[in-house]
C-alpha cells in the first residue's frame, strides 16, 4: 500500500511555542494534579519507575519519566498486512485511512434503518474496506450483538481477519477479549515472535477522562507492551463534560492522559510500539451528546497531530464520521471537511470512516462515500510538483499562440494522472440519478460482488478451533 505523503503544503494549527506550552502543561498536570490507575500491578510499576503513589491510588508522575518514555518509544512504527508484507510506515507525513470502530448499530443501505450490529454486518463492512482502493486498513466495526459466547471482541477480530488482507485495527470490550484477540493474531502470524516481528494488528484503547485509567485499560497497555503489539492510547475528551471548556486546556488534559499511558507502556517494555492519539471534542449542550462531526473536534485532532509530529511519534487521528443519522447532505459535508482536515494535518493513521450518529452507527454507504472523497481530495496532500518536466514550456512552445493541446502527446501521456470520480456526475447530459442513488448502487454492487482473498485452510482451521474454545467457555 502506498501512503499519501505531503509535500510542502498543509495547515498549521499551533505555533511551535504553543506546542511546547501544551506539552509542558500536560507534564505539570501529571506532576501536580496526578492521575489514577485502577490496577494494582500498574501502581507497583509506577512506583518502581519513580512516580509518587499514595494510598488512594493517585499517581504523580515526574516530567523526567515522561521524557524517558518519549525517548524510548520507537519511530517510525511499521505495520504489515495479513500476508506479512510491509503495508504502513507510521511516521513523517505518511497518512493512511481506515474504517471505523466502536459502533453498536448497523445502518442498512437497503432499508435506511438502524439495527443492532451483528456478525454478518461486521463481515460486510470488512469486505467493503478490502474492496475500496483508498482505504489502507480495516477495523472491527463495534460490539457484536449475536456473538453467542463471551468473546465478542475476539470474534470481531477473527471476522476482520477472514475478510481482508489489509492491516487491522481493533478494539475490545475488556482485557480478556484483548488477550484472546492477540492470541488469534499470533496464531495467524505464525506465533508471538512472528507477530512482534511483523505486526499486522494495532490495538486501540482509551483512558477514562479526566485522568483515570481503568483496570482493563491498564492491563491492556501492559499486556500489549509485553507482546510488542502496537498500541494507540487515545483519550476522547468532551469539553464541558469530561474536560475543560477551552481548546488549549483540553489539549493539555488529553496529552497528560496519553503521556501517562505511554509511561506505563514503556515502563513495562521500553521500545514497544506506541502510537499517540487524542480526540478532544465537546459536549453538545442542547442534546447532551459528544459530537463527532463538528469542526472543533477535527481542529483539535489536527492540533494533537502537530504535537505528535513535534515529538516525532506517529499519530492516530479521526475523520469521515458524522453526527447525522443517515447518509445525507450533512454527512457528506462533515465527512469532506474532516477528511480534508486530516489530509492537511500531520496525522499518520486516520480511523472512523463510516461512523454515523455521534458514534453509534456503522454505515456501508458512508464508508464508500469517504473512499471517494479521499481519492478526490488526495491532490491537496500531494501538492504541486514544479520542475522543468512539469512546467513543460517546450510543449507550450510547440503548440504556440492560438493552437490547442487536445491531440498533443503530452495530453495523452498525462491526462490519466487526473482524478476520475466513480460517483460524481460530470457529464454534459447528466445521468438522471442523484449522488445518493449512485452511492447506494455502488455500495450494494461491492457488497454483492467483492470476494476477499480467503485464509488458507490451515489458518481457517485455527480460527475454527478458537471459536470452539469460546463456545465451550459459554457452555461452562
Amino acid at each position: 500500500m502506498n501512503a499519501l505523503s505531503a509535500g510542502s503544503g498543509g495547515m498549521t494549527v499551533l505555533t511551535p511555542e504553543g506546542i511546547e506550552q501544551i506539552i509542558k502543561a500536560a507534564k505539570t498536570i501529571l506532576l501536580e494534579t496526578g492521575t489514577r490507575f485502577l490496577d494494582g500491578r500498574s501502581l507497583d510499576i509506577m512506583k518502581t519507575l519513580g512516580a509518587k503513589v499514595d494510598a488512594t491510588g493517585l499517581v504523580k508522575i515526574p516530567a523526567d519519566l515522561v521524557d524517558r518514555a518519549l525517548a524510548s518509544a520507537p519511530r517510525p512504527v511499521t505495520i504489515y498486512d495479513r500476508e506479512g508484507r510491509e503495508a504502513l510506515v507510521l511516521g513523517g507525513r505518511n497518512i493512511y485511512f481506515g474504517s471505523l470502530t466502536n459502533g453498536f448499530q448497523y445502518l442498512d443501505p437497503n432499508t435506511k434503518q438502524t439495527v443492532p450490529l451483528g456478525k454478518a454486518h461486521e463481515a460486510v463492512m470488512v469486505r467493503l474496506t478490502d474492496a475500496l482502493p483508498n482505504l489502507d486498513y480495516a477495523m472491527n466495526s463495534g460490539t457484536l450483538c449475536d456473538c453467542g459466547h463471551p468473546f465478542p471482541g475476539a470474534e470481531a477480530l477473527a471476522i476482520v481477519a477472514e475478510n481482508t488482507t489489509k492491516p487491522i485495527g481493533f478494539t475490545t470490550n475488556d482485557f480478556d477479549n484483548c488477550r484472546e484477540a492477540v492470541a488469534v493474531a499470533a496464531a495467524l502470524a505464525g506465533g508471538e515472535e512472528a507477530l512482534a516481528a511483523k505486526p499486522f494488528v494495532i490495538h486501540y484503547a482509551e483512558p477514562i477522562s479526566p485522568l483515570v485509567h481503568s483496570a482493563d485499560s491498564c492491563r491492556k497497555v501492559m499486556f500489549l507492551a509485553e507482546k510488542s503489539v502496537p498500541l494507540t492510547y487515545t483519550p476522547y475528551i468532551m469539553m464541558g463534560g469530561t474536560g475543560p471548556m477551552s481548546f488549549a486546556s483540553a489539549l493539555a488534559l488529553a496529552h497528560a492522559e496519553m503521556f501517562a499511558g505511554l509511561v506505563l507502556h514503556q515502563g513495562v517494555r521500553p521500545g514497544a510500539p506506541f502510537i499517540m492519539g487524542a480526540m478532544p471534542s465537546y459536549l453538545e449542550m442542547r442534546h447532551s451528546i459528544g459530537v463527532m462531526g463538528a469542526p472543533e473536534l477535527h481542529l483539535l485532532v489536527a492540533a494533537s497531530a502537530e504535537v505528535a509530529r513535534h515529538l516525532d511519534l506517529p499519530f492516530f487521528g479521526t475523520a469521515g464520521c458524522s453526527d447525522a443519522a443517515t447518509v445525507d447532505l450533512q454527512a457528506a459535508a462533515e465527512a469532506a471537511m474532516s477528511i480534508m482536515s486530516s489530509l492537511l494535518s500531520p496525522a499518520n493513521l486516520v480511523h472512523d470512516l463510516g461512523l454515523m450518529g455521534h458514534g453509534e452507527s456503522t454505515s456501508p454507504e458512508m464508508l464508500v462515500l469517504c473512499d471517494e472523497l479521499i481519492g478526490m481530495l488526495a491532490p491537496f496532500r500531494r501538492g504541486i510538483d514544479v520542475s522543468e518536466k512539469t512546467l513543460a514550456t517546450e510543449v507550450i512552445n510547440q503548440v504556440g499562440p492560438g493552437g490547442h493541446f487536445l491531440t498533443h502527446r503530452h495530453t495523452l501521456a498525462n491526462f490519466r494522472l487526473l482524478s476520475f470520480s466513480r460517483l460524481m456526475d460530470r457529464s454534459r447530459t447528466f445521468l438522471g440519478t442523484t449522488l445518493g442513488q449512485r452511492l447506494k448502487a455502488e455500495t450494494l454492487r461491492l457488497i454483492e460482488t467483492h470476494q476477499p482473498r480467503p485464509l488458507s485452510p490451515e489458518k481457517a482451521a485455527l480460527l475454527a478451533a478458537f471459536r470452539e474454545k469460546w463456545r465451550r467457555a459459554e457452555r461452562r
